[in-house]
């Protein structure tokens, strides 16, 4: 999107439109660190609210991205009066300001032109490696094959459990022709090949630190009954591996999945929010519900870059601001050389 101009009086109703929906300065303070991925202390000078929502618009305009600015604040502050009364005016203001010929080739950089064969074939191989994780009986989160009779979640899904209770199970989900599929359940066959605990950061709102590199909420699990040899839609099951350089990056489109609630398989995807100092937590909106943890995420070309953990910590929040997961590329960097060489990942980055 092009750096749109606002005129004087389309800044003047932003400004009025985002004091009514931002109406503190922690408020302000939270869009746009969560929001936009910036320290208001860095796109604005310390003052009054009116003086620094100013500020940030400013901000915006001179770096190009209003447009960012308007979507971003009506999204998270959807039923604003004022901001829905900017927005009904505001695509007039953009589209004055372009051709024809250039609005045809803009488009969102996270979202390539896909090949549908290739991409439901791709997405189609992915979902196989997806398992439920079922403790004493009872879902309890999501994993997924991540190399020969290995299965990946996080550790606090089976933290409490010992290796004899902790089943997963491969196809649960509905098929395409409405039916119910006839899962594959696997018996976890001895204690973690690895595991790394979570973060007391990651029970924090707002995040005051960033978690250490080694709490990472991950458990490498063997099972029995090799999965990856099974024959889905008349071919091998196969893992799931990282891509030589998995990367994530702000606006990045994220697919997740999952088992949600424990129900039979499902997925969602949005837009990444940021990634923490350390590379050690991703933060996204993509929806997920209790049962999703352990869940594998995805780029837009299906390629593994996170595994899904965690939503906003706050108790009681009606809607959260994200959900959270850890990096593959942290995992992978901790993982020892043996673990490395028995999931088949090749060598780790960096």
């Amino acid at each position: 999107m092009p750096n749109v101009d606002l005129t004087t009086a389309e800044r003047q109703l932003l400004a009025q439109a985002l004091q009514s929906a931002y109406y503190n300065l922690s408020e302000l303070e939270q869009f746009v660190y969560l929001g936009l991925g910036e320290k208001l202390d860095d796109v604005a000078a310390p003052g009054t609210l009116p003086a620094r929502v100013m500020a940030v618009i400013q901000w915006a305009e001179a770096s190009g991205r209003v447009d960012e600015l308007v979507r971003v604040a009506i999204e998270r502050r959807a039923g604003n009066p004022k901001l829905q009364a900017f927005a009904a005016r505001y695509p007039a203001s953009v589209q004055r300001q372009v051709t024809p010929e250039v609005l045809e080739r803009l488009t969102d950089s996270a979202i390539r032109l896909k090949n549908p064969a290739l991409w439901r074939d791709q997405m189609a191989r992915v979902e196989s490696c997806v398992c439920r994780v079922v403790v004493d009986g009872h879902p309890a989160g999501t994993g997924f094959l991540a190399g020969p009779g290995l299965v990946v979640t996080n550790y606090h899904v089976v933290e409490h459990a010992a290796a004899a209770s902790i089943e997963v199970e491969f196809g649960y989900r509905v098929a395409a022709g409405g039916g119910v599929e006839v899962p594959q359940r696997h018996t976890v066959t001895g204690p973690a090949l690895y595991e790394r605990r979570y973060s007391a950061v990651d029970e924090q709102y707002p995040k005051t630190a960033v978690p250490a590199p080694e709490e990472l909420d991950v458990v490498v699990l063997p099972v029995d009954g090799a999965p990856e040899t099974t024959l889905v839609d008349g071919r091998k099951r196969g893992t799931l591996a990282p891509a030589a350089t998995p990367g994530l990056a702000p606006g990045d489109l994220v697919t997740i999945i999952q088992h949600p609630l424990g129900e039979r398989l499902q997925f969602a995807y949005d837009r990444v929010i940021e990634i923490n100092a350390n590379q050690t937590r991703v933060t996204y909106k993509v929806q997920t519900l209790n049962g999703s943890s352990g869940s594998p995420c995805f780029d837009a070309d299906w390629n593994l870059v996170a595994v899904h953990h965690s939503g906003d910590p706050r108790m009681g929040a009606r809607l959260g601001d994200y959900n959270e997961g850890i990096p593959i590329a942290a995992i992978w960097a901790s993982l020892p050389s043996d673990v490395v060489a028995k999931l088949g990942w090749g060598k780790r980055p960096g």
